[in-house]
């Protein structure tokens, strides 16, 4: 097929296609019958995915206009998702249209991901990268050049150490299924309940329920949307 068909026929969301091939159900629906290959896993997003979502688009600056952005995104839930993120809350309307937009799409998306992984009996290791990168924010796909080393430098000391943290996490997870050792701080298993990730920034932390309200609230409706 040409490419351009391929891209008409997907729309502007790409987003999977079952096809009783190769996908048979819905990844949701094979996670929680558990039909899937239950191999260790690592999942993680960054602290402000929506970010470089919006660059190049003019911010929104007002209430209304924070609202009239909701509700292109979001149709009905718009006055829902405003009550999650008030613009009082965050330095900018346009702040708190990232943050909502990071959320829906990415941060909370994954960790549903692993909560229906890790219910299902797979090992599952789950981080949230919060090193300002892009524009002083931990942008999406800010963690890629210190996971793989993927840039000749780093622009400080920690930002190197962080990277030789993840490096080591990363290669040996490849090595052995499991992220921990050589002294490193143990990186918990997730599973809901705990709900633990590692933090990647200045320092190296484990933190608990990593913006969890919001999670639940998007998990309401990605169950709302899948019935």
């Amino acid at each position: 097929m040409p490419v351009a068909d391929l891209l008409r026929a997907a729309g502007t969301d790409f987003v999977p296609i079952v096809d009783g091939n190769v996908l048979p159900d819905q990844p949701r629906a094979l996670f929680n019958s558990g039909n899937f290959a239950k191999v260790p896993y690592i999942l993680g997003a960054t602290a402000d995915e929506g970010t470089f979502f919006f660059l190049g688009v003019p911010p929104v600056t007002t209430q209304d206009e924070y609202l009239t952005a909701l509700r292109e995104l979001y149709g009905d839930l718009a006055d829902e998702v405003a009550a999650i993120y008030p613009p009082e809350g965050f330095a900018s309307p346009q702040d708190a249209l990232a943050r909502a937009y990071g959320d829906s799409a990415l941060v909370c998306s994954t960790e549903d991901n692993a909560r229906r992984a890790a219910a299902s009996s797979a090992d599952v290791w789950i981080y949230n990268f919060a090193r300002p990168t892009l524009l002083g924010r931990a942008a999406h796909g800010g963690e890629i050049a210190y996971v793989f080393g993927s840039v000749l430098f780093l622009p400080t000391a920690i930002d190197e150490a962080i990277a030789l943290a993840m490096q080591g996490y990363w290669t040996r997870f490849a090595r052995t299924g499991d992220p921990n050792g050589e002294g490193a701080l143990l990186w918990p298993r997730y599973d809901d309940a705990s709900d633990q990730h590692l933090n990647f920034d200045a320092e190296t932390t484990v933190i608990t329920g990593f913006r969890r309200s919001e999670c639940e609230f998007w998990w309401s409706v990605y169950d709302r949307e899948f019935e």
